[in-house]
């Protein structure tokens, strides 16, 4: 189903091109934004606890199924309510209450994986920090529409710059070494490279909330070329492995 829906996301970019009605692209851009930060919260409420416990050898907190619901269903409703454009017939009070929900339980579950040996595991620590980009972003939607000086744009990038940037950044690293049949233990670099990709979506929020602050005209760039910084740093020290057969003989 989600599947799906991305490729009728697309569809409405396109009818907002060859159509009269340009209102289809936002319809299909915040539609699919929000798609996939579902996919993120399904996924990364899998395998976050998963690697937190097999990396540390810990247990953590029971799962707590309602928990679980609520916070993937209240993205399934945003992702539906952007998709199709119902969104803009709720009253901004409603729509901030529901971000407010989202956030919260989100929130909740997110630290309910956390440990704190995660910080001696940069593959761990740097999922745990991605996934935080997911309350925080729905926190400023949440503040957008309830009449705070802060664009929808930034709450947006929050969702993109920072969640998936960092949460795809910590998930190539970690399957690029499993699935090449390598250690898990990457370059010490690697762990520059999730602060610094985390560091791009923070300063690309900072720098939207507070566009005559102390970033000034930087506050594009200066994420930009963290986020560039970080992804280099992950292609200098994995295109080897990628090119290269597997170690174990083993095919892939």
């Amino acid at each position: 189903p989600i599947i799906g829906l991305l490729a009728f996301a697309n569809a409405l970019v396109h009818a907002s091109v060859l159509t009269p009605h340009p209102a289809y692209f936002s319809w299909g851009i915040n539609g699919a934004v929000f798609l996939l930060s579902l996919l993120m919260v399904v996924i990364g409420g899998r395998v976050i606890p998963l690697f937190t416990r097999s990396g540390l050898g810990v247990q953590l907190k029971a799962p707590m199924p309602a928990l679980d619901y609520t916070a993937i269903g209240s993205i399934w409703l945003l992702a539906l309510l952007y998709l199709t454009n119902t969104i803009a017939y709720l009253a901004p009070s409603w729509i901030a209450a529901l971000f407010v929900i989202a956030s919260v339980v989100n929130a909740v579950r997110a630290s309910r994986w956390f440990h704190p040996g995660v910080f001696a595991m940069p593959l761990v620590w740097s999922l745990h920090v991605a996934f935080w980009f997911v309350p925080l972003s729905l926190l400023l939607f949440a503040l957008h529409y309830l009449g705070v000086d802060l664009s929808f744009a930034t709450a947006l990038h929050g969702l993109t710059a920072g969640a998936m940037g960092s949460l795809i950044l910590a998930m190539i690293a970690r399957v690029s070494l499993g699935h090449t049949g390598r250690p898990l233990k990457p370059s010490s670099w690697m762990a520059y490279a999730f602060g610094f990709i985390a560091a791009a979506g923070l300063v690309r929020l900072v720098g939207g909330a507070w566009p005559d602050g102390v970033l000034g005209a930087h506050r594009y760039a200066l994420p930009a070329g963290l986020w560039a910084l970080a992804y280099s740093i992950y292609i200098v020290f994995y295109h080897r492995m990628l090119f290269m057969p597997r170690p174990d003989g083993k095919p892939g």
